[in-house]
């Protein structure tokens, strides 16, 4: 059975970040910004991805309105949900970014919950003096913030900290100063924080292996659990599932760890559910289900390696050597009882190098069953020739240690010169990558002002319209301001977008038809207009023309189709088929006559649509099918 200790760290550990310290919200700066970070912090508990989507929203509208207060929240949103996501790594990254914008402001209740939650990240990537450090500043601000839920927290954390290093007598120290401050506060945070305690105590009490105490208070949390916090869930299953795995009753415990792998694959918590693929695999090793033993721990495995979470890589190295063994795959067994050794943090001991090598030995007779008894003999008498030679190889030890040390010193100058050569590149890699990085801000500032130069040549056109009584000039006017804003609102979706060369084609139509609707509908309030666009990307030398197209057949249908229907509906399409995009065009207003010839139109709008169909290198047709007027365009995708 895996060491008590080792299973349960996660279990420990996250309950504490269930009861998250309370955002900084002193977001004023801009309404767009507060207003994605609030969305995304309500769905936290819920659903991580939408939450973790809103907060990316949210920074992206922060880096452009310099909403710091905000901004930082939402760094510091982004780094719990990669925390939950198991990506350890990138959650430092943003809570480091928010807490350089806090300490700037010096918002004290920020930066206690900036080091609060590197301390959780760190702790999970085993660097203990960063978890201490981290701890120590976080209880600095609660300290002069006099927020005693805080404090309380922080000692739990140490109690953590002092478990992993099996240091029972601070550990104890350190959950009872937490117990006793929490004891004398009413409030409803304080209780469910002493709830936390006393799971983790219960946590103690199995590793001592009295597992009736430990799975009263484990049967009463989940009970509680399903209700009011189903955030913890799967971590109250698995306690109890272990409960179970230690009481021997493995059908109990197949159900509740089960349990707990189907809420992690549910949230895509890798960390959570390579544990109890770990932990199935114990189940099935002692049921005497060995193959799905090692089926399930070679998942587990898989996923820690992707995580880097080198404690559980060690730990399914550790159980996959012991059930290959079991079932005399001595091969294997011995390779992984390598890959064990390897990834320990400290030297094995006695029964561990004797296990290594009574493998060794099983996997070289199993090999040597294979060679005749004359090439035994031989083996044997070699070993004894050596052990005559001594001498000889005392000598040849002593050359060889030589030579390595002068094999060592050029292939060190070696490194030296390529470790040189390397920093070059990299050098040269960050200029590039800067370089890069000033494009991208010059290239959407490009098209921010081609936006906003669109819209002064529009503005001008409608100040000459309201100043011209000429109806000609009016309807030109109002033409040319159409296309205007068709391009106009394509600059705009790119400046906005992550993607600086294709746009995406559905929210742009989505927009052009709210600008049709307040213009054409003035006219005619009966026509109703329906798009169904798949999610396709286009490069802007497609999307601009396609916009002009759609603009052109639109007026077209606005002047002639629906010029004596006053009731009718326009619908707008473009699909992926075969290769191919196909943009189509319908409206059911008063149908074209059965001699209309599309390519012996002469008419400015028809013309100007040809001429972009063959810019895209496409083809541009007309039909009449069921009471409707159809127009498609064909371009390559």
């Amino acid at each position: 059975m895996l060491t008590i200790r080792k299973i349960h760290l996660l279990l420990l550990l996250i309950p504490f970040s269930a009861f998250s310290i309370t955002e900084n919200k002193k977001t004023t700066e801009n309404d767009s910004v507060k207003f994605y970070y609030e969305i995304g912090l309500k769905f936290f508990d819920e659903n991580k991805d939408s939450s973790l989507y809103y907060a990316e929203k949210a920074i992206r509208f922060g880096i452009n309105k310099n909403a710091s207060n905000t901004l930082a929240a939402s760094y510091q949103l982004k780094g719990r949900c990669l925390f939950y996501k198991s990506k350890f790594d990138q959650s430092i990254k943003f809570h480091n970014k928010s807490l350089s914008i806090n300490l700037k402001n010096n918002d004290k209740e920020a930066l206690a919950a900036n080091y609060f939650y590197l301390s959780q990240s760190y702790n999970l990537k085993n660097d203990f003096t960063k978890v201490l450090t981290n701890l120590n500043n976080a209880r600095k601000y609660y300290e002069l913030l006099n927020d005693s839920i805080g404090i309380a927290r922080i000692y739990n954390n140490y109690a953590i900290l002092y478990y992993k290093q099996n240091n029972k007598k601070l550990e104890k120290e350190n959950l009872e100063k937490a117990i006793e401050i929490l004891i004398k506060l009413k409030s409803e945070k304080a209780k469910r924080l002493l709830d936390v305690i006393y799971f983790n105590n219960a946590i103690s009490l199995r590793e001592e292996k009295k597992y009736d105490e430990a799975l009263k208070i484990f049967l009463k949390q989940y009970d509680k659990h399903k209700i009011y916090n189903k955030t913890d869930l799967p971590l109250v299953s698995r306690a109890l599932g272990m409960t179970y795995l230690g009481l021997k009753d493995y059908d109990l415990a197949e159900k509740y760890i089960q349990e707990s792998l189907n809420l992690y694959l549910k949230r895509k918590n890798i960390s959570g559910y390579a544990d109890c693929y770990r932990e199935l695999g114990e189940i099935y090793y002692l049921t005497n289900r060995k193959e799905k033993a090692i089926e399930v721990t070679e998942l587990a495995l898989k996923s820690s390696l992707e995580i880097g979470e080198l404690e559980s890589v060690k730990l399914c190295y550790e159980k996959l050597h012991l059930y290959h063994k079991e079932i005399h795959e001595y091969k294997k067994a011995y390779e992984n009882l390598i890959l064990f050794k390897k990834y320990s943090d400290s030297i094995f001991n006695e029964k561990i190098n004797d296990d290594l090598t009574q493998q060794k030995i099983n996997f070289e007779l199993t090999k040597n069953d294979l060679v005749n008894k004359n090439k035994r003999k031989l083996y044997e008498q070699e070993s004894k020739n050596k052990l005559k030679t001594q001498k000889t190889i005392l000598i040849f030890t002593i050359i060889a240690a030589f030579l390595f040390l002068i094999i060592s010193f050029i292939s060190f100058q070696q490194f030296k010169k390529s470790k040189n050569q390397n920093q070059i590149i990299i050098n040269q890699k960050k200029k590039i990558e800067h370089s890069l990085n000033e494009k991208e801000v010059l290239l959407k500032e490009v098209y921010h002002r081609v936006k906003n130069n669109l819209q002064i040549i529009s503005s001008l056109l409608e100040i000459q319209i309201n100043q011209n009584d000429n109806t000609g000039f009016t309807k030109s006017a109002k033409e040319i301001q159409n296309k205007i804003q068709v391009i106009s609102l394509l600059h705009q979706n790119l400046y906005e977008s992550d993607n600086l060369n294709y746009i995406n084609f559905e929210k742009y139509i989505e927009e052009l038809i709210q600008y049709f609707s307040k213009i054409y509908l003035l006219q005619n309030d009966n026509i109703k207009f329906h798009f169904n666009c798949e999610n396709i990307n286009l490069r802007i030398s497609q999307a601009i023309p396609l916009g002009l197209i759609i603009n052109e057949l639109v007026s077209n249908a606005f002047k002639h189709s629906f010029n004596t229907k006053n009731k009718g509906n326009i619908w707008i399409s473009l699909k992926l088929i075969e290769k191919f995009n196909v943009l189509t065009l319908e409206n059911d207003g008063e149908l074209i006559p059965d001699n209309f010839k599309l390519e012996e139109q002469n008419t400015l709008g028809l013309k100007l649509v040809r001429i972009l169909s063959e810019q895209l290198n496409g083809s541009f047709s007309f039909q009449t099918v069921k009471n409707k007027n159809i127009f498609i365009i064909k371009f390559n995708s």
